[in-house]
């Protein structure tokens, strides 16, 4: 289970729990007897003499030398066990006590972004915790919120490291529709881009095209339509009015960059490295042989294809996440350049003086 109530902190004391804010190994099965893993433990801060408990910043430094040094080398998927979250009591602050939260099963794979990510995907999927009546979302919101704020000021990730929790009526139709979260940093987020309350306020103002339009047909037929203004009588409308009757609205415009936007931020979540991989025999890799058996070579073989392609495939996700955070920051950046246009394009300047 990933989530249970836990006692409720004083609001006074959040400081000093963002600052304590540390985790624990429950049912550990990093396999701390391997020389490899004992290396990797020893050159993460205190644990060896604080183990099972782990500063964040600590879990940080641990998982990510488990990616690169076990994961992404050996194409392994490594098993830590499940990892709880914990925080002094308001009461007694030299005492710890559970926030609620647990990153069960943990595991440590070569294409994850980083463990924060993983776990608050872990605690919203959880079927469990969706399935109990008397856990909120809001609870749930608010202790994430508080993970993810311990993450960034203890364990040191940049804010756009973090994920952005799903809205309470996202997290309500994800359960009644029985959809998971996969959640990404946000640096590899193209977000929307919003209509400021002044362009609101100048769509209120400025009367829709189909009004407009409506307005020119009522008026007496002795006064032309635009269209017809512009392919008939062209040669007797000076240049002024002839702009007049055929300016359209600023809110076009926003309505056109939202849309793009929007796109853009699609096409770059969609972009995948689509690798080569070799070649495997039907046979399947997971069945037992011994040195004797006839088809000995053939199960290890596909094993060891089977391993390479994981790899490779595990090294394209990352080439991609790569790729879409570049794609991402290019379009952040000719955003931030064309803003002034932009600006100037969502105003009615057509009809300003």
């Amino acid at each position: 289970m990933s989530w249970f109530k836990s006692e409720k902190k004083d609001k006074k004391h959040k400081k000093h729990t963002e600052l304590s804010y540390q985790a624990q190994f429950v049912n550990p099965k990093l396999d701390r007897e391997n020389p490899i893993m004992q290396q990797i433990i020893s050159e993460t801060g205190d644990l060896n003499q604080t183990w099972p408990n782990i500063q964040l910043d600590e879990l940080k430094l641990l998982t990510e030398k488990l990616q690169q040094d076990v994961a992404i080398t050996t194409g392994e998927v490594v098993q830590l066990g499940s990892i709880t979250f914990l925080t002094p009591n308001p009461a007694n602050p030299k005492k710890l006590i559970e926030t609620g939260l647990t990153w069960e099963n943990a595991t440590v794979k070569a294409n994850m972004e980083n463990f924060v990510i993983e776990m608050v995907n872990q605690v919203l999927n959880d079927e469990t915790t969706r399935l109990d009546d008397q856990v909120t979302y809001n609870e749930l919101a608010d202790a994430l919120s508080e993970f993810l704020t311990a993450s960034q000021d203890v364990a040191g990730f940049k804010y756009g490291d973090m994920p952005e929790l799903p809205s309470s009526d996202e997290y309500v139709n994800a359960v009644e529709t029985n959809q998971m979260f996969d959640l990404l940093p946000q640096r590899l987020i193209v977000k929307e881009v919003k209509v400021s309350d002044q362009n609101q306020q100048d769509k209120k103002e400025v009367p829709p095209v189909e009004e407009k339009a409506a307005a020119e047909v009522k008026t007496p037929a002795k006064q032309p339509t635009a269209h017809k203004a512009a392919t008939k009588t062209a040669p007797k409308q000076s240049v002024n009015n002839l702009a007049e009757k055929q300016s359209v609205p600023a809110p076009a415009k926003n309505i056109a960059t939202e849309n793009n936007t929007v796109v853009i931020a699609e096409l770059i979540k969609a972009f995948k490295v689509q690798p080569r991989f070799f070649k495997t025999k039907s046979v399947d890799p997971k069945q037992i042989v011994v040195p004797e058996s006839d088809n000995y070579v053939d199960v290890m073989m596909a094993r060891e294809t089977l391993e390479a392609n994981t790899f490779i495939q595990q090294a394209a996700d990352k080439v991609a996440d790569s790729y879409r955070e570049t794609l991402s920051q290019n379009v952040a950046d000719v955003r931030e350049d064309t803003k002034p246009l932009n600006d100037l394009l969502a105003t009615d300047w057509q009809t300003t003086s």
